[in-house]
């Protein structure tokens, strides 16, 4: 068979192979046109997004400006400590130039002195004074516990004087409340908290002056977390004053080199 023979044959079919076959250069050419452009784009702008990641994306100005805001932020944080972390005097836990060993030896000797100098004050004065000053019946022994009961002594000594000062009639109880984040698995947190409260009667000028005197620089003012008056059951002649004191110790670090410390 030749080829004439076979065109006249299939000449029809051979036809439509051949439209197809121009169909289909069309169709790639279209796809090629714009999926590939596609393509090509989308490969330009990865390409610009890794030379911008291998760019600097603050300037010097940008970074001087971060480290003004940081240090602002560190000085106000600092200054915000030292208001509220509260400060022993030197005769509890001695001073970073004169530290005193913390031991069990020594809280006895501080709670001895602390009793001796309050009781017979408060005899003197006809002020009933709790005596047990809030203590637990045994002494601590842990570094830690024996640390936060000399500032508890520090606080007691001051509210207590202050308070027979002021002629109260009675310090009823006095309970020292240690944060129990201290023997915890969690720990303290970002604040320790030790509380400390008293229960005085008196009059009410007297409980009234008593709340001003714990706040005069003695080192440092006490922060008061509760303050409750109320009128005695027993005589309404006579104000009941519920007055807590927080002792608050700052654990996280505010700055690297404190915390590198």
């Amino acid at each position: 068979m030749d080829l004439e023979e076979y065109w006249q044959e299939n000449k029809r079919f051979l036809a439509q192979v051949g439209i197809g076959f121009v169909v289909f250069l069309i169709g790639l050419g279209v796809v090629g046109a714009t999926v590939g452009a596609k393509a090509d784009e989308q490969a330009a702008l990865v390409a610009g997004h890794k030379r911008d990641l291998g760019k600097a994306y603050f300037g010097r100005s940008e970074r001087a400006e971060a480290q003004e805001d940081h240090d602002a932020l560190v000085e106000s944080a600092l200054a915000l400590r030292e208001q509220v972390e509260f400060q022993p005097r030197a005769e509890f836990r001695g001073t970073p130039d004169q530290p005193q060993r913390i031991d069990t030896n020594h809280y006895l000797t501080v709670a001895s002195r602390v009793r001796a100098q309050l009781m017979p004050l408060a005899s003197r004065f006809n002020v009933e004074v709790d005596e047990t000053l809030g203590l637990p019946e045994q002494s601590p022994t842990r570094t830690d516990e024996i640390e936060r009961y000399l500032d508890a002594l520090d606080v007691i000594e001051r509210v207590v004087g202050a308070a027979i000062d002021e002629r109260v009639v009675k310090v009823e109880s006095i309970k020292v409340r240690l944060d129990p984040g201290l023997r915890g698995r969690k720990g303290v947190g970002t604040i320790e908290r030790s509380r400390i409260v008293f229960e005085i009667h008196g009059s009410d000028l007297a409980l009234q002056r008593l709340v001003a005197a714990t706040q005069a620089a003695n080192p440092q003012a006490l922060v008061l977390d509760e303050v409750e008056m109320r009128r005695s059951r027993n005589d309404p002649g006579v104000v009941v004053l519920e007055l807590g004191v927080l002792i608050a110790r700052v654990t996280a670090p505010i700055t690297e080199e404190e915390d590198a410390a």
